[in-house]
């Protein structure tokens, strides 16, 4: 399309840009375990919403708000100049809660483990008393308030979003009401419809290619998920009929978004913005695994990439390997732990055996990325059709 027609479909992301006041329509995915604070810093610097992933900090716990804290402190530390230092998306995890799970479950995660990869575990060290805190369990008490109150009296960020669910109406306009954005993901109709009329600020429009954990809260079970790719769920969103009662959010597709062309289109047919994650994987400031920057930078024939829940308990989109293989061969639907205890474990267990247990999420399109540049060149590339504020 030519500049014209880009310039006729551009008021839906340059009234994203206005509203965050920054000047690129990208959105930096919130990658946990790859994104570093310097990483976020340099999406600010380069006029991009830097997201950094915060899920991991329990904030009921007496150091969770020093822990946030410090983290934010360190992004401060690497962006330059103040005026971009709340250009940044803090993002959680928002799951159903699963406080408690059966012995059963427990010794059938260890004799499947130990199946896979021929490796014998000491059921008294593999006792599941960790999980991941959902952002749920936070609303209805001090954590919440205290999480607020750092907001409002020490760092307020542009946008809170939300992965695998989203809180209460009564939350997002607690954050709303601090002039904060709240940005939801949804893979279907369904869950942009009770996105809407939750009248959350932005929708993150994730498609089946995009890498990483897939953040459908309403149909869990990948037999009933249509899997619809980025393009096709932001068109079947986009035709959707307008209510005039109802704010209509930033549409942000996630998914397969890679080069200048694929943020061009998404913009052309409507789209506020973008959100992309694995381009960013081949960056010289993102920390990703040795093995992992071996598979970017090597130039051989790609492995594929495949969907599993097996290894956190969510179904998420990796880099085929032998174990992942081997994982979903051998798998035979036994009775597992929730996502918030399973997914701990096997980080333990991984952090033992890092070469047995490779779990490398990246999206269908990882071989096709850009590798060897700085956060600011790949923004530069990403946003070269693109009229910037």
């Amino acid at each position: 399309m030519s500049k014209e027609l880009l310039k006729m479909g551009s008021i839906a992301y340059q009234n994203f840009l206005e509203s965050l006041k920054i000047t690129r329509p990208i959105i930096q995915a919130p990658m946990a375990g790859v994104t570093s604070p310097k990483m976020v810093a340099e999406v600010c610097n380069n006029g991009a919403l830097g997201s950094l992933p915060v899920s991991h900090i329990n904030l009921k716990s007496s150091s969770g708000i020093a822990e946030l804290r410090n983290l934010i402190n360190e992004v401060k530390s690497y962006t330059r100049g103040t005026s971009l230092c709340r250009n940044v998306n803090l993002n959680f995890f928002c799951q159903e809660a699963i406080l408690d799970i059966s012995s059963a479950q427990k010794e059938n995660w260890c004799s499947l483990y130990e199946k896979v990869s021929n490796i014998a575990i000491d059921r008294k060290e593999f006792v599941f008393e960790e999980r991941s805190i959902s952002f749920k369990e936070y609303e209805d008490g001090k954590a919440f308030q205290d999480l607020l109150a750092f907001f409002k009296d020490e760092y307020k960020p542009k946008v809170v979003s939300f992965h695998f669910g989203h809180p209460t109406k009564r939350s997002i306009r607690a954050l709303q009401d601090l002039g904060i954005q709240v940005y939801v993901t949804a893979t279907c109709e369904e869950e942009y419809q009770l996105l809407l009329e939750l009248q959350v600020d932005g929708v993150i429009c994730q498609g089946y290619e995009a890498g990483g954990h897939r953040g459908n809260f309403l149909q869990l079970s990948e037999r009933f998920d249509e899997k619809l790719s980025t393009a096709c769920l932001v068109k079947r969103i986009m035709r959707l009929p307008k209510t005039e009662h109802k704010k209509v959010p930033f549409i942000i597709p996630a998914g397969g978004l890679n080069t200048p062309t694929d943020v061009k289109y998404m913009l052309e047919i409507g789209a506020s913005a973008v959100q992309i994650g694995t381009a960013f994987l081949g960056t010289t400031e993102c920390k990703v695994s040795k093995k992992l920057h071996e598979i970017l930078h090597e130039g051989k024939r790609p492995e594929p990439t495949l969907m599993i829940s097996t290894v956190s308990g969510k179904s998420a989109r990796a880099i085929s390997s032998p174990f992942l293989r081997n994982l979903h061969s051998t798998y035979a639907n036994e009775d597992l732990p929730d996502y918030g205890y399973m997914y701990n474990s096997f980080k333990k267990l991984r952090n033992l055996y890092p070469d047995k247990l490779n779990f490398m999420l990246a999206g269908q399109n990882y071989s096709s990325i850009e590798t060897n540049l700085s956060i600011a060149e790949l923004l530069t590339y990403l946003s070269e059709s693109v009229e910037c504020k």
